[in-house]
């Protein structure tokens, strides 16, 4: 792995050989970003769903993530994007890591 970046919203660059357009693999999860009622952004679970993910990797014979990194690029991603994140209860901002 090369050290994540986040950047701003874009087309991908990929490669012609890369498997998900052959062959279609790629795994992804999904999770809520939410306010609390102090205001802060919450979100719910991501240490399941990181586990989820490792475990998606290793069956579609995919590297997995260092430990904690999937929790980590989440929560930074949230941080960046938490004025996406709706104030109104009951409303939250759906994550979905792709891999």
């Amino acid at each position: 792995w090369q050290e994540p970046e986040i950047m701003p919203f874009g087309d991908l660059s990929l490669h012609p050989a890369t498997s998900a357009i052959h062959y279609g693999q790629s795994i992804f999860e999904g999770m809520k970003a939410y306010r609390a009622e102090n205001g802060d952004v919450m979100v719910f679970r991501p240490d399941m769903n990181e586990k989820r993910f490792a475990e998606s990797c290793e069956r579609m014979c995919m590297p997995t993530l260092p430990e904690g990194m999937f929790t980590e690029l989440i929560t930074r991603t949230v941080d960046v994007d938490r004025d996406w994140v709706p104030e109104k209860e009951g409303y939250s901002l759906y994550v979905r890591p792709f891999l």
